[in-house]
């Protein structure tokens, strides 16, 4: 299974879409392609769309996943925009985030995320 990436750059946002089934293969290999994307466009706001991705990882693969972020990504503000329905998690990967150091927050919407951004 596996998922796709497309990035581009919009008024100092890194946004990152992220389509296809997912599962914790594809999840562990996306994870890396996040954090190069982010390594390598310098920005410190990153919006990720994952509405496209079909499948979800639970709260423990969430947890080990967080424990994989690299401190050089401290100060990186990342939301996330995913559908209503797939956020029962959202809480849990957010507190796991900010307990790490990292500032993480869902949206069910790219306007709110967008202005939690610039906030």
């Amino acid at each position: 299974m596996a998922i796709r990436i497309e990035t581009a750059i919009e008024e100092q946002i890194l946004r990152i879409t992220l389509s296809g089934e997912g599962d914790e293969a594809a999840g562990n290999a996306i994870t890396g392609d996040v954090i190069r994307a982010e390594r390598e466009s310098g920005l410190k706001k990153v919006l990720i769309d994952v509405r496209a991705v079909r499948g979800r990882l639970g709260p423990g693969w969430l947890y080990y996943n967080v424990k994989k972020y690299p401190p050089d990504l401290l100060g990186v503000r990342t939301a996330v925009i995913d559908l209503a329905e797939n956020l029962r998690h959202a809480e849990f990967h957010e507190a796991a985030a900010a307990n790490a150091g990292f500032e993480l927050r869902y949206f069910a919407g790219e306007a709110e995320a967008l202005a939690w951004l610039s906030g």
